[in-house]
């Protein structure tokens, strides 16, 4: 579903240094792995005004929204996958119009890609979902795709927090770069070779496209945590 924010990278996870993440408000829609508290729980209605603000706020209320409904799919009813399905294809829809009509939101020439790169991966993500919604073999799997946006929910929540100054903060970070490891890294690629490999898709045509489309999404995962992790210099050029 959601794609990465811009990434404001640096070398990170160096020995010896805890991890910082950078943020302020001229960087709203962007994240490293390093962090800086300077700026936990600053809060005034300009920034609350900015367009990179207002995305955020839409961000974490459409992500909370997908969080329960993972969790309703998982614990209470299967059924609960094609309003997820759903809803994540209503949001790919929607931000990525956001993103054509304010792409400055997302800056650019950072690790982390600028619109260009958060608009290809929702176009992958909207294959997919897109899929599940449509395929109903292959609609209970949603719950199982989204558990990434866990991760997505704390790195929005990180930056719109307010309240709770450095602990806060740093918990929430802690957070992020945990769940980012064991969903992103882990969890997809390991989804991905298995949702490639099932049976049960309509045609060839559309088993290689959503295969293509959950490959990107992978690759693309594992282009970030390299960008974030190197220096400049070595980082591949995203836009």
């Amino acid at each position: 579903m959601r794609a990465q924010p811009t990434i404001r990278a640096r070398p990170l996870l160096r020995f010896g240094e805890p991890p910082q993440a950078c943020e302020s408000s001229e960087q709203a829609g962007s994240f490293s792995l390093t962090d800086s508290s300077e700026q936990a729980g600053s809060f005034s209605l300009t920034t609350l005004a900015t367009p990179a603000a207002l995305h955020d706020y839409f961000n974490l209320a459409v992500t909370t929204t997908v969080v329960v409904l993972v969790m309703l799919a998982h614990t209470v009813h299967p059924r609960w996958n094609r309003p997820l399905a759903i809803v994540m294809c209503a949001y790919l829809v929607l931000d990525s119009a956001w993103l054509a009509i304010q792409p400055e939101i997302f800056g650019g020439g950072s690790a982390g890609g600028g619109a260009l790169t958060i608009m290809g991966h929702h176009l992958a993500a909207l294959v997919v979902a897109l899929h599940a919604a449509t395929w109903p073999i292959h609609t209970p799997f949603v719950c199982h795709m989204a558990v990434v946006e866990l991760n997505t929910l704390v790195l929005t929540a990180k930056r719109t927090v307010t309240i709770g100054g450095t602990l806060v903060t740093s918990t929430l970070h802690a957070i992020f770069v945990a769940s980012w490891v064991v969903t992103r890294l882990i969890w997809f690629p390991f989804l991905c070779v298995k949702l490639s490999l099932i049976g049960g898709y309509p045609s060839l045509a559309r088993r290689l496209v959503c295969t293509v489309s959950l490959l990107a999404l992978t690759v693309l995962q594992f282009v970030w945590t390299w960008n974030f992790c190197v220096p400049p210099e070595k980082q591949v050029a995203l836009r």
